[in-house]
């Protein structure tokens, strides 16, 4: 019927997405969260865009995090991983030890990607503006492309910025200071620049990961109403919060404190939204 058709045309889309590259894909999750935009069947194909682009050489790592950081490599760390742990469409991370012994976890980011963003989004640009010409708004939805397309772009270019993602992640550390039970992985600054983030490495596995929160001895009902918790405490006491809470970015480690990863979309309410929620939580749980 109308919904299979629907669904068909969203994964023609998605598959397209994937072959026009990064800015694409991180574009298509964005507009994956938003419900006044999109039909249910196009968010729920779109939810699907991992980041399965392929991992870069890790020498061309090596090679990105010498040329931010402005020294060689062996003046930097005492180790570095030339495979990486992590990888996404923006970038991707190494194991390393510093010069003092500390191990670190370094985002590396692909390369020429603000240059790409900046051609793709612009050509993008153009196609906002012509739909906001050309659509009927027949379905009495008041939407602006121009206005959806700024804000998806804006956060594009937040996402591309690690030392706004380092920033973010010493705020959500400052608001959990008092939380035993959230643990968010030190930032290193000095090894730090706006392509390569520098971060305590801290030993965690999913939490989805069943078998290993098991072996750990931890409890998946408390483990639950940590997550719970914490995300509560993000919308009602701190008013900001994680954008991209999947599976990937909230681990556990074996002392059961959730580790919170990629800090990169963040988000805050505006304070009326945050006194609302605290009404309305106050009544439903009251």
């Amino acid at each position: 019927g109308e919904s299979a058709d629907k669904t068909a045309a969203a994964e023609f889309v998605r598959d397209g997405l994937l072959r026009l590259g990064p800015t694409f894909v991180k574009l298509g999750q964005v507009l994956s969260t938003r419900t006044d935009v999109l039909s249910a069947e196009y968010i729920d194909v779109l939810k699907t865009l991992q980041d399965d682009v392929p991992p870069f050489a890790g020498a061309k790592a090596k090679r990105i995090v010498e040329a931010e950081l402005g020294k060689p490599l062996d003046e930097l760390f005492t180790s570095f991983d030339e495979v990486p742990i992590a990888g996404a469409s923006l970038g991707q991370v190494h194991r390393a030890v510093t010069k003092s012994g500390a191990a670190v976890a370094v985002k590396v980011q692909r390369a020429g990607l603000k240059e790409l963003f900046d051609v793709d989004l612009k050509n993008l640009k153009k196609l906002a503006e012509l739909l906001d010409k050309f659509d009927p708004k027949s379905d009495g939805a008041d939407r602006s492309y121009n206005e959806i397309f700024d804000e998806s772009a804006n956060l594009l270019y937040k996402e591309i910025d690690y030392l706004n993602e380092g920033r973010n992640a010493r705020r959500f550390a400052d608001d959990f200071a008092g939380d035993p039970y959230v643990r968010t992985p030190d930032v290193l600054f000095d090894l730090s620049t706006e392509k390569v983030l520098t971060m305590e490495f801290v030993e965690s596995f999913k939490l989805t990961d069943v078998a290993r929160v098991e072996a750990a001895g931890l409890d998946r009902n408390v483990l639950a109403k940590r997550a719970a918790d914490s995300f509560l405490a993000q919308i009602i006491n701190t008013g900001y919060f994680h954008c991209d809470p999947h599976p990937g970015n909230l681990c556990v480690n074996a002392q059961g404190q959730l580790i919170y990863y990629d800090y990169g979309m963040m988000d805050e309410l505006k304070p009326n939204v945050k006194a609302g929620f605290k009404e309305f939580c106050y009544a439903l749980f009251g």
